[in-house]
């Protein structure tokens, strides 16, 4: 992105000509999906008009969204590191602690944090609906998922790995960083 940014400061351009096509181009890599700066680079590339003024503003604007995630994640994962083991230690980190030698209850608990991701992953997103908080706790969400796989896969190498425990418990803060975040959350 600093490269489109440097050359707008550079050109100034007015209007789209195959050097800022190509260059846009090669700037949607670096773009989430979805949002607002996305969607202006491509109404661009399709031959919309276009404000040289507008696009001047895009390093502030591009800085401000990137600024609202990772404050966002730095509030997620602060929440799970300092969350009280009260609530972070529930019953599947328990079961998973006491059953982690048993095959079975593995099979069990891999099944739940698969079928955790199947139903979270099978929901339709509108693109109104991604902004920096969704794209903030899908990340941990995903984190505390595969957190949890990590763990059973630790579990079945070695049932007696306290890494296994460490990375569910891992696991578990994250997930209730998320969940928590949430529920607080209007709407």
């Amino acid at each position: 992105m600093e490269f489109l940014f440097g050359w707008i400061r550079l050109n100034q351009p007015r209007e789209l000509t195959p050097e800022l096509h190509a260059i846009l181009e090669r700037a949607l890599a670096s773009l989430p999906p979805a949002g607002p700066l996305r969607r202006e680079v491509c109404r661009i590339m399709e031959g919309h008009p276009f404000s040289g003024d507008r696009i001047q503003q895009w390093p502030e604007i591009y800085r401000n969204l990137r600024e609202d995630e990772d404050l966002l994640l730095e509030q997620l994962y602060r929440e799970a590191s300092t969350m009280p083991r009260r609530v972070w230690h529930n019953p599947r980190l328990r079961r998973f602690q006491r059953c982690r030698k048993n095959e079975l209850a593995l099979d069990r608990i891999q099944a739940e944090v698969e079928a955790s991701w199947d139903l979270y992953s099978k929901r339709l997103v509108l693109e109104s609906e991604v902004t920096a908080e969704s794209k903030a706790c899908h990340r941990v969400l995903v984190e505390g998922l595969a957190a949890w796989m990590e763990a059973i896969q630790l579990a079945r190498a070695d049932s007696d790995a306290p890494e296994a425990v460490e990375r569910a418990a891992e696991g578990n803060r994250l997930l209730l960083s998320v969940q928590l975040f949430s529920q607080a959350s209007p709407g």
